[in-house]
């Protein structure tokens, strides 16, 4: 039994160290109303399941591509931030109904692009583990996940910050993006 929490606490500790800069993201994203509740959280889960399934398969994948290429990453927050600004400047000239929402994908994409340091943490904590306790790991990041979410949402409703994310989000969010996606490009 000891055992076990001491695996759900490594794995809640492991999630919060990896996972502390997504909640600017979802907080981005949350206060952001071309994207929904719904797709913000199910890109959340997207992102952190196929973080650990990279992970899973990181050892072997390590062994064979460059860790050097993985920069090109930082390519896809940069896009999606320079389409945002570019719809931002484009705005005036459409009415808003003509405004896609914000579909789960483009959440995921993002935050996987962000997720190098999960990567980095999970590929050697996994390849320790058996598949029972693998488990359990997938269980607590589930829930986390959940809290995470929960967390992100509860910040753009809070008076002051939703005031900040109200006035200034529709702009940062684009902004965010790119300087996420330069940092990413060059923190490899």
């Amino acid at each position: 039994m000891e055992d076990i929490i001491a695996h759900i606490g490594l794995a809640v500790i492991a999630f919060a160290l990896t996972n502390i800069d997504d909640l600017l993201i979802l907080s981005f994203y949350f206060a952001n109303s071309s994207f929904d509740k719904k797709s913000v959280i199910i890109g959340q889960y997207i992102r952190i399941f196929s973080l650990m399934l990279i992970s899973l398969s990181g050892f072997v994948i390590g062994k064979f591509v460059d860790p050097n290429w993985l920069r090109f990453l930082g390519f896809i927050p940069f896009f999606l931030g320079v389409k945002q600004l570019i719809a931002l400047f484009k705005k005036e000239s459409r009415n808003e109904s003509d405004i896609k929402p914000g579909n789960f994908w483009s959440v995921a994409l993002i935050t996987i692009a962000n997720g190098g340091d999960n990567i980095g943490v999970y590929t050697p904590l996994f390849a320790k583990l058996t598949m029972d306790v693998l488990f359990i790991y997938l269980l607590v990041f589930a829930l986390m996940i959940g809290l995470w979410c929960s967390f992100a949402f509860y910040l753009v409703r809070h008076p002051i910050m939703r005031n900040m994310f109200t006035k200034y989000g529709h702009v940062a969010l684009p902004v965010f993006l790119i300087v996420l996606g330069i940092w990413i490009f060059l923190d490899f």
